[in-house]
This record gives structure tokens, C-alpha cells and sequence, in this order.
């Protein structure tokens, strides 16, 4: 697993481990109508999770490729010999935790890794048409789903083969690096039945089947699909046949200066988008309730929580997807604006007569980062990793009245869209205890929030 990951967990857990479940430090986060014409503007803001098509009207002769693992032909991407591939290939093991585990009540396939397949043309020895099939989606993925400005890298990961009984549960990639961003499949033309593939982001969900099908000439058709990495999705059991997937991973290209950078296609059009007419209103409405927030005399400052998952090693502008990276482009050129990591600390006690109101609070993480996406201060990798030994346990502790961090409290969050991006990674019920003991129930989630801190030339609102 990638360094900055791992650095990243140890990072998050040593938050957890200082946050007091009574401290009244950290952020307020505001769940009244003070700021809900904010979470109503955030709510509209929409754009594309995923994405599909097929090699229709174009690279039909991809099918002839010929797909070689560990130097055994097992036949063309139009005609692959699938009792080969299933003699050479792994029962498919998924992430459970911290583990990655082969449990075939959760998932049921196999598959083979890249670094064992070859794709090469009948014609030559040379692996160079690896890179052609990507065309596939290329175009496609890095205008709906990448945001202006950068492009994303794809790389095959593996082949997954279902056979009849063959599914996988819902679940969210697991991430690979901090720049990966988004997974590309391409269904190879194999006969089978079931299978399908549902995709789902908040509330909305879609279904891709990747059904054989032809084109018009005859020539079997080349179905894929793409969707971001946190992106709930599930695999329906294949009744019949089997399917055969070439797996991509979709890594983010950073940029060296975000704020001006525009990019171009293969043919030199310019490439930038402007977005839906809906996003523009809403967008403007964000700006000038901003305006009005920072026009009176109080100083607070107000945080958005991000729609996407990011790692808190990649909680900097250059990693940001498209939702997300409109709201930050939109916003930088008139506010001063930064984004950090945060834990949010929902806490209820029960004393054994009327529970009462949860105190919910959010804490950030010491991960500062200015608008260049460069992070102000580093911290030594070293001290990231000399604890690892006693860190392993996953149990945080909470000490009565400790810090909570240098942020100070005036910072109010705003939740925002329902389908903000939040992750649990601590949770305690409540627990039956004797006698006059207050019960206590406890969660913790992990998030990326946007800072907003004033209007640029306004002055600074309150000190880092």
C-alpha cells in the first residue's frame, strides 16, 4: 500500500485519540436554519458519478487483439478462451478492514493480475496496442467525469472473470493511492447472462448491463463503464455463461497551478466546459450568501464538507474531483479559502430518564493546506512511522479535557448536502450500566471540508 495511506491512518487515528468526548473545542456544526440557505445552494450543485458506452462505429479491430497470460494464449478480445483463463487464474479476495480476505459469501469470481497479462496484435510481438484499448474511454471519462484541467491516467489492474453463481456484494473500491480516483471496465464480448452492474452515489442509482451485443457489420461489441472510487456498487450474480471484465484504475494527474490551468483534446479543442445552468445559479446564490456572512461583524468563519472521499494525504486542490473541484474553482477567486480533514464527533448520553440533545462537534486535522495545493508546513515522514508498532490497535482512547487542535472554535460547519462524503471509524452505543452511571453513546467520522475564512482584500477573518 502507497506510504502517504498509511502515514495518512496514523495521522487520522492520533486526531481521534485526542479529541474529548466533554471538550467544547473544534468547530460547531450547525444543524438550525442559520445556514440552511447554504446547505440548500450545496444540495443543487450536481454533476456526473459515472459514465458508459461501447466500441459502436469504431475499434473494430480491437477484437482481434490476441490476450496472452504468463505467455499462454488464451485467445483474442473478441473470442477469448475462458477455460484458459479460468485454469490460470485466483479465487478474487476483496478489502475487510485493515485485511483483504477471499470469502465467497461476499464475493464469488476470479481473476488474474495485470502484471501477468499481455495484449498484443496478431501482427506483432510488441505489446504496444495495450495502451489502444483505453481509447475505449479514455475521451469519454476525462470530459465527464475528470474535472477541467487535469486528465486521468488509466492503468489496467486486473481481469475478473464470474462464472455462473459468480457475484460481489456492495461495496466501495478500495483505493490504491491517494490519486486514485475513479475504476474504467470493459466487459469483453463474452457470452453470458446476468451480471449486472449497479452503481450508486446518495440516492441515485444506476444500472449498466454488459450484455454481448453486435454492431451493425457483425462485429462484436466492447461494452464499458467508469464511476468513481467511492461510489457504492454491487455485481448481480451471472446466471449463465460467463463474465469477463479488464479492470482499470483512474489515477489523477496533478496540475502545477490550478486556479488558470485549462486543457486541451487530441484534436487541440479547447476543453472547459461550463457548467449546467443549474450549478451556475447555484453557485452564484453560494457567493453572495458568502458575501452576506462575511458583511457583518462577526468573524466566523463557515466550512462546506466535500461531496467525495478523499485520504487525508490527498486533501489538496490538485486532487480534487469534479463536484467538488467546481465549488473550490468558483469560490477561490474571491475568498480566501483552504482544505483540511476533519473529524465529526457526535455524542449523546443518556441518564436514565430523557436522553439528551447529542453535542456534535468537528475537529481538522493538522493537514493545512494554502491555495497553491501546497501543504504549509510537512510534517517528518519519520514522525509519522516511528510509533507504528504501538499504534496498530485500533481502539482510541479519549482523555478528558485534552486539545483538540490549534483551529479555533469559531468556525461553524455547515452539513450541507445529504450526499456529503462521510465515513464512520469509531462508533460505541449506548451500554447498559448499573446504578446512577450516565450512559454514553459515541460516534466519529471522518470528512474533507472546504474552509471559507473571509472575502480576499477584506482582511483575514480569524488566524489559522
Amino acid at each position: 500500500m502507497d506510504s502517504n495511506l498509511i502515514a495518512g491512518y496514523f495521522k487520522v487515528k492520533r486526531a481521534i485519540d485526542s479529541i474529548s468526548c466533554f471538550s467544547q473545542n473544534g468547530w460547531e456544526v450547525d444543524l438550525g436554519d442559520t445556514v440552511s440557505d447554504f446547505a440548500n445552494a450545496l444540495t443543487v450543485l450536481q454533476s456526473p458519478f459515472s459514465c458508459s458506452g461501447d466500441s459502436r462505429g469504431r475499434y473494430s479491430q480491437l477484437n482481434n487483439l490476441i490476450i496472452k497470460v504468463d505467455g499462454v494464449d488464451c485467445g483474442t478480445v473478441g473470442n477469448v478462451n475462458v477455460e484458459k483463463l479460468k485454469s490460470l487464474a485466483s479465487p478474487s479476495p476483496f478489502g475487510r478492514g485493515a485485511e483483504t480476505v477471499v470469502d465467497e459469501t461476499v464475493r464469488k469470481g476470479l481473476e488474474i493480475k495485470a502484471d501477468r497479462i499481455k495484449i498484443r496484435s496478431p501482427h506483432s510481438s510488441s505489446n504496444r496496442w495495450m495502451p489502444k484499448l483505453k481509447g475505449l474511454f479514455t475521451h469519454e471519462v476525462n470530459s465527464i467525469l475528470c474535472p477541467t484541467g487535469r486528465e486521468y491516467e488509466a492503468k489496467l489492474h486486473k481481469l475478473c472473470l464470474y462464472e455462473p453463481g459468480g457475484f460481489f456484494d456492495s461495496h466501495v473500491d478500495t483505493m490504491h493511492d491517494q490519486t486514485h480516483h475513479a475504476t474504467a471496465l470493459i466487459c469483453l464480448p463474452h457470452p453470458h447472462e446476468g451480471g449486472v452492474l449497479e452503481v450508486q452515489s446518495g440516492n441515485t442509482v444506476k444500472q449498466l448491463s454488459f450484455a454481448p451485443e453486435q454492431d451493425e457489420a457483425g462485429a462484436p461489441l466492447l461494452k464499458w463503464a467508469a464511476f468513481y472510487t467511492d461510489c457504492t456498487h454491487r455485481v448481480g450474480t451471472v446466471t449463465s455463461g460467463t463474465r469477463v471484465m479488464l479492470q482499470y484504475d483512474l489515477h489523477a494527474k496533478e496540475v502545477t497551478d490550478y486556479s488558470e490551468c485549462e486543457i486541451f483534446d487530441s484534436y487541440g479543442r479547447n476543453r472547459h466546459p461550463s457548467p449546467p445552468d443549474l450549478n451556475t445559479a447555484a453557485l452564484a446564490k453560494l457567493e453572495s450568501l458568502l458575501h452576506e456572512w462575511f458583511a457583518g461583524n462577526d468573524p466566523t468563519r463557515i466550512a462546506f464538507l466535500l461531496r467525495h472521499r478523499y485520504h487525508s494525504s490527498a486533501a489538496v486542490p490538485s486532487m480534487l474531483k469534479k463536484v467538488d473541484a467546481l465549488l473550490y474553482t468558483s469560490l477561490l477567486p474571491t475568498f480566501n479559502i483552504h482544505l483540511t480533514p476533519i473529524i465529526i464527533h457526535h455524542q449523546g448520553c443518556d441518564d436514565g430518564g430523557e436522553e439528551d440533545p447529542p453535542t456534535i462537534r468537528a475537529y481538522p486535522l493538522d493537514l493545512r493546506v494554502n491555495d497553491s495545493g501546497s501543504e504549509d508546513s510537512e510534517k517528518d515522514s519519520e514522525e509519522d512511522s516511528e510509533d507504528e508498532d504501538d499504534e496498530m490497535n485500533f481502539e482510541p482512547q479519549v482523555p478528558n479535557g485534552s486539545k483538540s487542535g490549534p483551529t479555533p472554535p469559531e468556525t461553524v460547519l455547515v452539513p450541507a448536502s445529504k450526499s456529503a462524503r462521510i465515513e464512520l471509524v469509531k462508533s460505541q452505543e449506548y451500554v447498559e450500566h448499573t446504578g446512577n452511571e450516565v450512559q454514553v453513546a459515541e460516534h466519529m467520522y471522518y470528512a474533507v471540508a472546504l474552509v471559507v475564512e473571509g472575502v480576499k482584500g477584506m482582511g483575514e477573518t480569524a488566524a489559522r
